[in-house]
C-alpha cells in the first residue's frame, strides 16, 4: 500500500512539512499557521475570481503582448513541417501584425503627450532628443515589421517561405524582450551541503617552502638570545621541529634554545581582520587588558567551528562566538594588540587524539564522521590508524603567539614581554548532556497521519497526481502531540530546567593561574609566523554588474572585498539618476505642491516612469558608503548581476542573476551566524527614520534611509530565523551543521513594458526574497547519512517557507495581510484550489511533462533537473494570487537531499505583492530620494505608500492591533515589527525568536511577565545563546515551571 502511494507520500512530506515548522516557533508560529489555514478559503476564492476576470490591459501593454505573440509565431513557423502548419502560422501572423497596427494612433497620441510634457517642464534638449530617438525607432520598427510580415505571407512554397524568414530573422531578433530567465543548473542546487575535499596536511618542514620564501620577501627579523636567570622548561613548547620563537623549522632532535625574533610594531597594528573597533577595546578594557585573562575569556567562550580559513575577522567574531581557528586567532591576537601586548599568526600542523578531535568538533561518536565534517569544512586533515582503528588526527591549523612576560611569573602578572609564548583559543572540548528523547517517550504516529492524508485527498495513482490535502488534519496532529507531551512532562518532569529537557553542549571552562607556554597537543611542523593572514588564506566577495545586449558584452561595475572587510554589513545595489538630466525628468513627473496648500494625494503620484528618457547608474554600497559607482544605462535595461565568492580552498562560486536598471538589491551576506549587534544597528537605523519622520523632519533623507534599510533588515531577519530553525532542527536530528559563506536578497522588483524590445515605461512591481546561496557543511554525529538527507529536506522546506512568511509577518498590518508566494505556498494553494501535484522523476517524465501547462522556461527547468536525476514536485498548472500568476516547484536531489525551491521567473525564493498592502500606485525605489529632498508636501506621499508594507513612520503603534482582544504591551520598545507585540504571547515568544536580541529589553520584561527566569534559565543552565533561547518551543517551556505557566496566564490576565 505505501509502496503504491510513494509519489503521493513524497508529494504529501514536502506540503505538510511546512505545517510541522510550526513546532519548532513556538505559540507565535501556530497562531500563524491556524489564521494561515483559515484563510485558505478566501484564497482559492480569490484565486478562481482572478483567474476569471483578468485585468483590462493598457494599449501599451496590449502592445508589448502582441509583439511578444508575433516573434512566438514566427519562431513556431521555423518549426513546423506541413504546407497546412505554415499556412496557420503565416495567418496568426497576419492578424495579430492588423492588432499591432490598430494600437498605432494610441500609442503615437501617448508619444504626443509626453513630448508636451517635456517641453512644458523645460528640460533639456538632451531629452527631447531621446524622445525623438525613440519614436523614430518606433516608426522604423513598425514599418520593418508590417514590411517582413507582409513578404512572408506572400510567400507560397517552403523554399520561399525559408528564405524570407531567413532575411527578417536579424529583426525579430533586435526587437526581442531581453531575457530575464536564467536556466537552471540541476548540479548546483542554492540549498546545498558541500562536498568533504581531501587534502592531506603537510607533515614535513620543506613542505611549507612557500610560506617561509614568502615570509622572506617581506624582509627577516634579527634573532636575539633570550636572557634568563632559570632553567627553560616549561617556559617554551616542548616540541622539537619547531622553534616557535623564531619560525625557523628545526632539524629532528635538536633542543629548542630561548633563540627569539622581538617584536615589531607590526605586531601591534591594525590590519584587514583586526581592528580596534569599540567592541573590541571595550571587550580588552573588561578583561582588564590582562593578557592571561583574554586567552582565558576567548578560550572559554568561543565556540570552534570547522571551516577554513579567514572568513570573520576579530569584530564580528567576537560578535557570534562561533568562530574557526583563523577567526579566533584573529580575535585573541585583536584583544591582545587593543591592550599593548604584541601578538601575531602561526600556521603549521598539528597531532590530536581522536577521541579529543570528536568532542572538539562537536560530539561525534564516529570516528570518519569527524574527519569528513571537517574535511568538507576545507580543513587539510587525515586520520592515523593502528590496528585499522583511527587513532590520532593531523591537521592544519592556525594559532597565536604573545610576547608575554614569562619570567618569572609565567605571565599572570604582566609588565613587559620577553618570550614569545604560543597560544591556542580555538582548541577545547565539551559537556554534553543529553536531553529526553521525546521521540521514544511520546512517539508520533507519522503512519496514522500519512494513511490519514492520503484517504482525505484525492490521488489519481494512474496518473500519478496528488491534491486536496488536508492541512488541518495537520494542525490537529500537531495539536494532539502537542497535549501529549504536556501531560508526558508535567507527570515526569515537573521541576525540570530548560537544559534538563533540551540537553546542552558547553565548553569545558578552564581558568588559568598562569600560561604554562606550551600548545594542548603535539605540534608536527610550526609552518610560518604571520604579521598579517596572508590574503590567499582569504575568503572574498566580488560583486560585478554588466552591461550587455546581443552584440556585446562590457564590465560597468566589478569591486572585491575580504569577507572579515563585510561581515555583518549592509549592502545594497541601487541605481540612481546618471546626471541632473536624469533627475530632472523623474522631477517632472512628480506632483506639484497645491496652491491651497492642501497634502499632495497618493493618487496624484505617477504609476510609471518613461524609462528611455531616464539613465541611471548602478551603485554598490557598504553599510550605505558608495564602494563602486558603474556605467549609465537606460532604466529598465536588463544588466548582469553576480556575486563571487572566493574561497581559498574551493576557489570560486558565483552567483549570478539578471537585474534591471531601477531596482533596488538589500543583500545579507551570511557568515557563521547574524548577531544581536547586527540585528540592533540595522533597526536603529530604521528607528532613526521613523523619528525624523514623525517631526517631518527630511533632511539627508535618501533611498539607503527609505529602502535600503527596510531591504537589508528583511534579508537579515530571514537568515536569522533560518539560521535559528537549522540550529533547532541540527540539535534533534543528531547532526552538526555549520554555514558556509551565504547570501541572501531581498529586492524592489519593476514592470518595464517594452516597445519592440527598448524599455518604454518603468513602474514599480512587488517585493522579492531570492536566496541563491544557502550552504552548510552538515554531517550525522554516528555517520548515519539517513540522519544528513532528514536535515537537509526538513531545512530546505523551511528556506521556503520563510521566504515569504517572514515578509508577511513583518510588513502585516491589522486587517491587512500580506500576501507572498514561495514554492511551498504555490503547491499549497494549488492544493487548495484542486489543481493536480504531480512528483516527476525520470520513470515517468515522459508521461507527466505533457499535461503539464506551464511556461516554456519552467518547463525547460524541470526537463533539466529530471535529466540530471532530480526529483520535482510541481503543480499540473499556475496558480492566480492577486497580479501574480504562475507556479511552485521543488527540485531535490534524492542522494543528498540537496534542493532548489523555484517559483516561476527563475527566482529561488518569494514574491511579496505591494496590491496586498492597498498600494495601487507604487513607485520604483529610485524615486524615493528624489522626493525626499522635495520637502514635507511631495515625501507624505510617498510615505504613504511606503508605510503601507513597512511598519514604521507611524506615531500611534496601538493602533495597529486588532480588535480580536489584544492588548498592547506598554513599555515594548517601538520598531518594525510593533503589531507583534498585541499579544503578550508574540512578545514573549516572538521578539526573542523572531528578531531576538533586536528589541532592547525583551529579556528582561519577558522574565517579568513569565513570572520565571526562562531566558535566564535557558542561556546560564543550558549553555544557549539568546537567540537559541528564543527558538526553544513552548513544548519545552511548559516543561519549565508549571508556575511559569501559571504566572505568565495571571499576568494577561491583567
Amino acid at each position: 500500500m505505501r509502496y503504491r502511494f510513494n509519489p503521493a507520500l513524497r508529494t504529501i512530506s514536502i506540503i505538510v512539512l511546512a505545517f510541522f515548522t510550526w513546532t519548532f516557533g513556538g505559540l507565535f508560529e501556530v497562531a500563524y499557521a491556524i489564521e494561515s489555514q483559515q484563510t485558505a478559503a478566501t484564497t482559492k476564492q480569490k484565486a478562481a475570481q482572478q483567474a476569471a476576470a483578468p485585468k483590462e490591459q493598457r494599449p501599451e501593454e496590449k502592445f508589448e503582448k502582441g509583439i511578444e505573440e508575433i516573434i512566438q509565431h514566427f519562431e513556431k513557423l521555423q518549426q513546423v513541417q506541413t504546407d497546412k502548419e505554415r499556412d496557420d502560422e503565416k495567418g496568426k501572423l497576419k492578424a495579430k501584425i492588423l492588432e499591432i497596427n490598430s494600437l498605432d494612433a494610441d500609442i503615437r497620441k501617448q508619444f504626443a503627450d509626453t513630448e508636451k510634457k517635456l517641453k512644458d517642464a523645460k528640460l533639456p534638449d538632451e531629452i527631447l532628443q531621446r524622445h525623438y530617438t525613440f519614436v523614430k525607432s518606433y516608426e522604423d520598427n513598425l514599418t520593418e515589421l508590417n514590411k517582413n510580415i507582409l513578404a512572408i505571407d506572400k510567400a507560397k512554397t517552403k523554399a520561399e517561405i525559408d528564405a524570407e524568414v531567413l532575411k527578417a530573422k536579424p529583426f525579430f531578433e533586435k526587437i526581442k524582450p531581453p531575457k530575464k530567465h536564467q536556466p537552471l543548473d540541476p548540479n548546483k542546487l542554492p540549498h546545498r551541503t558541500a562536498e568533504p575535499v581531501w587534502k592531506e596536511p603537510r607533515t614535513k618542514p620543506e613542505e611549507f617552502t612557500e610560506d617561509k620564501e614568502l615570509k622572506a620577501k617581506s624582509g627577516g627579523q634579527k634573532q636575539i638570545l633570550l636572557a634568563s636567570n632559570g632553567p627553560l622548561d616549561g617556559l617554551l613548547s616542548a616540541n622539537t621541529q619547531y622553534n616557535t620563537k623564531t619560525s625557523d623549522l628545526l632539524p629532528d632532535g635538536s633542543y629548542q634554545v630561548a633563540l627569539a625574533s622581538p617584536p615589531t610594531s607590526a605586531d601591534l597594528a591594525e590590519t584587514i581582520e583586526v581592528k580596534f573597533t569599540p567592541a573590541i577595546t571595550a571587550k580588552a578594557a573588561e578583561l582588564g587588558n590582562n593578557p592571561l585573562k583574554i586567552y582565558e575569556w576567548v578560550r572559554n567562550n568561543i565556540e570552534y567551528v570547522p571551516t577554513y580559513g579567514s572568513i570573520q575577522g576579530a569584530d564580528y567574531c567576537l560578535q557570534t562566538k562561533l568562530c574557526n581557528d583563523f577567526d579566533t586567532a584573529s580575535l585573541l591576537i585583536a584583544l591582545l594588540r587593543a591592550s599593548g601586548v604584541h601578538a601575531r599568526y602561526v600556521y603549521g600542523t598539528i597531532e590530536v587524539p581522536i577521541e579529543k578531535v570528536k568532542n572538539w568538533a562537536g560530539g561525534f561518536t564516529d570516528s570518519m564522521a569527524v574527519l569528513t565534517y571537517m574535511a568538507t569544512g576545507g580543513i587539510p586533515i587525515g586520520g592515523i590508524t593502528e590496528g585499522g582503528q583511527i587513532v590520532t588526527v593531523r591537521l592544519e591549523h592556525m594559532w597565536a603567539e604573545a610576547w608575554l612576560d614569562m619570567i618569572p611569573s609565567h605571565g599572570a602578572i604582566h609588565k613587559q614581554g620577553d618570550t614569545w609564548i604560543p597560544l591556542d583559543a580555538s582548541f577545547k572540548e565539551h559537556d554534553f548532556k543529553h536531553g529526553v528523547d521525546l521521540s521514544a517517550s511520546v512517539p508520533f504516529d507519522s503512519v496514522a497521519l500519512d494513511n490519514a492524508l492520503i484517504n482525505a485527498a484525492t490521488i489519481n495513482v494512474q496518473e500519478g497526481w496528488i491534491t486536496g490535502i488536508d492541512g488541518s488534519l495537520a494542525i490537529a496532529a500537531v495539536e494532539d502531540y502537542r497535549a501529549r507531551t504536556e501531560t508526558y512532562m508535567s507527570q515526569n518532569y515537573q521541576n525540570a530546567s530548560v537544559a534538563d529537557i533540551v540537553g546542552t553542549t558547553v565548553i569545558a571552562k578552564q581558568e588559568f593561574p598562569m600560561l604554562m607556554g606550551t600548545l594542548p597537543y603535539d605540534t608536527i611542523v610550526g609552518g610560518t609566523v604571520y604579521h598579517e593572514i596572508p590574503d590567499r588564506f582569504r575568503h572574498k566577495l566580488r560583486f560585478t554588474v554588466e552591461s550587455y545586449n546581443m552584440y556585446n558584452q562590457a564590465e560597468s561595475l566589478t569591486i572585491i572585498y575580504s569577507l572579515p572587510q563585510i561581515a555583518g554589513k549592509k549592502i545594497t545595489v541601487s541605481y540612481a539618476p546618471a546626471t541632473a538630466a536624469d533627475e530632472a525628468v523623474i522631477t517632472s513627473y512628480l506632483p506639484k505642491p497645491h496652491t491651497d496648500g492642501s497634502p499632495i494625494q497618493f493618487s496624484e503620484l505617477p504609476s510609471s516612469l518613461p524609462a528611455y528618457l531616464i539613465n541611471l547608474k548602478p551603485e554598490l554600497r557598504i553599510d550605505g558608503q558608495v564602494g563602486a559607482i558603474g556605467s549609465s544605462v537606460t532604466m529598465g535595461s536588463v544588466e548582469k548581476f553576480s556575486m563571487t565568492f572566493v574561497d581559498p580552498v574551493r576557489g570560486s562560486g558565483i552567483v549570478l542573476n539578471n537585474i534591471e536598471a531601477g531596482e533596488y538589491w538589500g543583500i545579507a551576506i551570511g557568515v557563521s551566524r547574524i548577531t544581536s549587534a547586527v540585528m540592533k544597528d540595522a533597526q536603529a537605523r530604521l528607528a532613526r527614520t521613523s523619528t525624523k519622520l514623525a517631526a517631518s523632519d527630511f533632511t539627508g533623507l535618501a533611498n539607503e534611509d527609505i529602502f535600503g534599510d527596510m531591504l537589508f533588515y528583511t534579508a537579515l531577519l530571514y537568515n536569522a530565523r533560518l539560521d535559528g530553525h537549522a540550529d533547532v532542527l541540527a540539535r534533534s536530528a543528531g547532526v552538526r551543521a555549520a554555514r558556509l559563506p551565504s547570501e541572501t536578497v531581498f529586492k524592489t522588483t519593476l514592470k518595464i513594458e517594452t516597445v519592440f524590445g527598448i524599455p518604454a515605461s518603468a513602474g514599480a512591481g512587488g517585493l522579492m526574497m531570492d536566496v541563491d546561496r544557502n550552504i552548510r557543511l552538515v554531517r550525522a554525529l554516528d555517520g548515519d547519512n539517513n540522519k544528513k538527507l532528514e536535515f537537509m529536506r526538513y531545512s530546505g522546506i523551511n528556506s521556503s517557507v520563510f521566504e515569504h512568511r517572514v515578509p508577511e509577518q513583518l510588513f502585516k498590518r491589522a486587517n491587512n495581510l500580506a500576501e507572498g508566494i514561495s514554492a511551498v505556498k504555490a503547491l499549497q494553494i494549488a492544493n487548495d484550489t484542486g489543481i493536480p501535484i504531480y512528483t516527476i522523476t525520470r520513470e515517468n517524465i515522459n508521461d507527466v511533462l505533457p499535461q503539464l501547462q506551464l511556461e516554456e522556461t519552467d518547463l525547460h527547468d524541470i526537463l533539466s533537473a529530471v535529466n540530471a536525476d532530480k526529483e520535482v514536485t510541481v503543480s499540473k498548472s499556475n496558480i492566480h494570487v492577486s497580479e501574480w500568476v504562475g507556479c511552485g516547484y521543488i527540485i531535490i536531489d534524492p542522494v543528498t537531499g540537496n534542493g532548489e525551491y523555484m517559483i516561476s521567473g527563475t527566482e529561488n525564493g518569494a514574491y511579496i505583492m505591494t496590491t496586498t498592502f492597498g498600494v495601487e500606485k507604487a513607485i520604483p525605489a529610485v524615486v524615493a530620494g528624489i522626493i525626499a529632498r522635495l520637502g514635507k508636501e511631495s515625501f507624505d506621499a510617498l510615505w504613504s505608500s511606503f508605510t503601507s508594507f513597512v511598519g514604521i513612520g507611524t506615531t500611534e503603534p496601538k493602533d495597529w492591533c486588532g480588535s480580536n482582544g489584544s492588548e498592547w504591551v506598554p513599555d515594548y520598545p517601538f520598531g518594525i515589527d510593533a503589531t507583534h507585540a498585541c499579544m503578550l504571547h508574540d512578545y514573549c515568544y516572538s521578539t526573542g525568536f523572531t528578531y531576538f536580541e533586536s528589541m532592547p529589553a525583551d529579556r528582561a520584561t519577558c522574565d517579568r511577565i513569565l513570572g520565571s527566569t526562562i531566558y535566564s534559565d535557558c542561556m546560564k543552565q543550558g549553555g544557549y545563546t539568546m537567540f537559541e533561547c528564543g527558538l526553544v518551543s513552548d513544548i519545552y517551556w511548559l516543561a519549565v515551571t508549571r508556575k511559569g505557566r501559571k504566572a505568565f496566564e495571571d499576568a494577561r490576565e491583567k
